[in-house]
């Protein structure tokens, strides 16, 4: 189970940059993760987060990619287990849904521990359904994507403390 926690984390998490707040953590390297997880396969040119730090709800990130099509989402601030609890895909132009070659990405790694270490997979199954209420091969690719963001920004809050 770990092996494979460690490889989510790796594939997930391309943490480059040191940021002092929320609207620096989107600003520097949560927009080009989400832009990588939504459409994995295109380049993103440019990117904008808006976020108030003093009216605490969400964030709304911009992505615009290479052939004139972009992505927006929102990213609601939450309580608990997740930093971030939720994220809509407000507008996606691409044609591909946004996310849904980060999950078969995922569900292939997934797939890959179940057959080479059933009891591990298993456990990490059971892991998920206690602290999170769902299987981890139940989820969404938005939600895959939402985990990942909460795991950069705890690494990038470790990093600043």
């Amino acid at each position: 189970m770990k092996q494979l926690l460690v490889i989510l984390s790796c594939l997930l998490i391309s943490s480059t940059s040191y940021c002092q707040n929320n609207s620096d953590f989107f600003k520097h390297e949560g927009v080009s993760d989400l832009a990588g997880m939504a459409h994995p396969f295109d380049t993103y040119q440019s990117q904008y987060s808006s976020y108030d730090d003093s009216q605490p709800g969400y964030v709304i990130v911009h992505i615009s990619y290479e052939g004139d099509y972009s992505t927006k989402l929102r990213i609601h601030k939450g309580y608990g287990a997740y930093y971030f609890d939720q994220m809509q895909v407000l507008e996606d132009q691409n044609t591909a849904d946004a996310f849904a070659a980060f999950k078969v990405g995922a569900a292939l790694l997934i797939e890959l521990q179940r057959e080479t270490n059933p009891k591990d997979y298993e456990d990490m199954q059971r892991s998920f359904q206690s602290l999170f209420g769902s299987r981890l091969e139940n989820w969404s690719g938005i939600q895959m994507a939402l985990f990942a963001i909460n795991l950069a920004y705890l690494d990038r809050s470790a990093s600043n403390n």
